[in-house]
């Protein structure tokens, strides 16, 4: 097959994101272009007066957020991460590793393993978490009998972009890559251009929510892969040095 000539991978991350994430676009030699589409909003929460054996974290921002005002709280207690880069921002941040992490990256991976790990143990957690998170792993794991208390630390709100910003965006879509981390930012995308702008990328999501709200749109994610950003950006530059668009 001759070889996709295709470089530019188009972001759609928070800012701080993006200049993480960029670094490991560059490392595979492919260029970056930013086009933000959520913006991580701080919220002011106060932690329940409980004990608690757990601490759930569903995303970096989650850590990041609760970590600059709360680290002293971790002290004593187990902690679970939904992903690796959940994973890494904890090891970052705290100096320790988590006790938890699913062998996939997603809720209902989350909920089995762990529910399958520790099936004779009932626990007190606390679940960090953002507006958008839906009620899932809250309501299997009262289902299941733990006790869990979810506290909101951030939400996520569509950014503004200038004129120039989405004349950028449309001069450089074609034929490039785009990823998509969540469907909010999937949602803020289309609402800030249009659904039609979506036929001219390679499309690739992070997460089965995202695939899902791929799907129900009428598009499939162009690369299948788990949720991290270094797994997605090395297969894409594999097949920009393997195959050709049909």
């Amino acid at each position: 097959m001759k070889e996709l000539k295709i470089n530019r991978v188009i972001l759609t991350t928070d800012y701080k994101s993006y200049l993480e994430v960029k670094k490991i676009v560059e490392k595979y030699g492919l260029k970056p272009l930013l086009f933000n589409c959520i913006k991580i909003k701080r919220l002011k929460f106060k932690i329940p007066d409980k004990k608690y054996d757990w601490i759930f974290f569903t995303s970096k921002n989650a850590v990041r957020i609760f970590l600059n005002q709360s680290k002293w709280f971790l002290k004593g207690k187990k902690i679970a991460a939904i992903g690796p880069a959940t994973l890494r921002e904890i090891e970052k941040m705290a100096k320790r590793s988590c006790d938890y992490i699913p062998p996939d990256y997603n809720s209902v991976s989350f909920v089995k393993s762990f529910v399958s790990k520790y099936k004779f143990k009932k626990f007190n957690i606390l679940f960090l978490t953002s507006d958008l998170t839906d009620d899932y792993i809250q309501n299997n794991f009262l289902k299941y009998g733990h006790h869990i208390d979810k506290i909101i630390v951030y939400r996520t709100i569509k950014p503004p972009h200038s004129d120039y910003r989405i004349k950028l965006l449309k001069k450089n879509i074609k034929n490039s890559f785009i990823i998509f981390s969540s469907p909010s930012s999937l949602y803020n995308f289309i609402d800030t251009v249009s659904l039609k702008l979506l036929k001219y990328p390679y499309i690739v999501t992070m997460g089965i929510k995202t695939e899902k709200s791929l799907k129900k749109l009428g598009f499939e994610s162009f690369i299948k892969a788990k949720s991290s950003f270094e797994d997605i950006i090395s297969k894409i530059r594999k097949i920009t040095t393997t195959r050709s668009k049909k």
